[in-house]
C-alpha cells in the first residue's frame, strides 16, 4: 500500500492488460446498444410506449457522460485501480437490477447508474495506458482501445438480437452482468495501480 492506494497487483503481460482495458472500453457501448432489439418486448413487459422505453437509452447515455466527466478527476486522487474495480462491480450490480426491474422507473434509474459505472472503463482505461506507457507504445495501445470502442456499437445490436432470440430482453442484462463480473476479475488479476504514489 502507498498513500492508501492498493499497488499489490503485479504487472503482467501488456497483452492481457490491453485485453481487459479493451473490454472495459467496449462494455458501455454494449450496454447502450445491445438491448435495442428487445425494445418491443420491453414495451410489452412494462405496458408502456416505445418513447418511454427510449428514455432508458437517454438515461444510460447521460450516466455514461457523467461518469467520464467525474471519475477521471476523482481517479487523480483515489487512483485508477480501485475505481476500475468499483466501476466493474457496480456495472454488474446495476445490470442485475435492470434484468430484474419490476417497472420502468426502476429500470430507468438502474440504466442511469449502469451508465455511470460503465463510464469508468473508458476514461480510466485510457488513463492507465497514459500512466504506464509513453511515445509510440502508448499510441499503439490507445489506438487498440479506440478500435475496440468503435467496433462495439456495430456488434452490440447483432449480439443483442441473438440473445433476445434465445430468451428475452432481461437475458441481455444478465449477459451484461456476467461480463461485468468477468471484467472485475480481469481488473483484479491483471490491472495494477498505475498512478504513482507521489501524484
Amino acid at each position: 500500500m502507498n498513500g492508501g492506494i492498493d499497488t499489490a497487483t503485479p504487472r503482467t503481460g501488456t497483452g492481457r492488460l490491453v485485453l481487459v482495458l479493451g473490454g472495459l472500453s467496449a462494455v458501455s457501448p454494449f450496454a447502450v446498444d445491445m438491448y435495442a432489439p428487445g425494445f418491443p418486448q420491453i414495451v410489452s413487459s412494462f405496458g408502456t410506449t416505445t418513447a418511454a422505453v427510449q428514455f432508458s437509452l437517454t438515461s444510460c447515455l447521460v450516466g455514461f457522460a457523467a461518469g467520464q466527466l467525474v471519475l477521471g478527476p476523482v481517479s487523480d486522487t483515489l487512483g485508477r485501480r480501485r475505481l476500475l474495480l468499483a466501476g466493474a462491480a457496480l456495472f454488474a450490480v446495476f445490470s442485475v437490477v435492470c434484468a430484474l426491474a419490476p417497472n420502468l422507473a426502476v429500470f430507468d434509474l438502474a440504466r442511469l447508474c449502469q451508465g455511470v459505472a460503465g463510464g469508468a472503463g473508458i476514461v480510466l482505461g485510457r488513463a492507465v495506458i497514459s500512466d504506464l506507457f509513453t511515445g509510440a507504445g502508448a499510441a499503439r495501445r490507445l489506438t487498440a482501445l479506440s478500435v475496440i470502442g468503435s467496433t462495439a456499437p456495430v456488434l452490440a445490436p447483432v449480439l443483442g438480437g441473438v440473445v433476445v432470440g434465445l430468451g428475452s430482453w432481461r437475458l441481455v442484462f444478465a449477459v451484461l452482468a456476467v461480463t461485468g463480473m468477468l471484467l472485475l476479475a480481469g481488473v483484479g488479476s491483471w490491472v495494477p495501480e498505475s498512478l504513482p504514489a507521489h501524484r
